[in-house]
């Protein structure tokens, strides 16, 4: 296992918008960042949240993981 994508109901504060899915937490272990991981299980998280009829995915991240920051970007 090098990496994980994890999705659920939106839990984050405020009211979502009808059909949003959240995204908990998408890691890639350190020696396989730069490897294609990271976007392979972030189509992943988008198609599966598709499947499940959610036209939204929210996440959140820290302020100072510039690398994720950018990814997301």
């Amino acid at each position: 296992l090098v990496g994980f994508a994890k999705l659920g109901p939106d839990n984050l504060p405020g009211e979502a918008l009808p059909g949003t899915i959240e995204l908990y937490q998408l890691y890639v272990l350190g020696p396989w960042h730069g490897s294609g991981i990271a976007r392979k299980l972030m189509d992943w998280a988008i198609d599966a949240s598709r499947a499940r009829g959610a036209r939204y995915l929210t996440l959140t991240v820290y302020v100072d993981n510039h690398r994720a920051r950018r990814f997301y970007e």
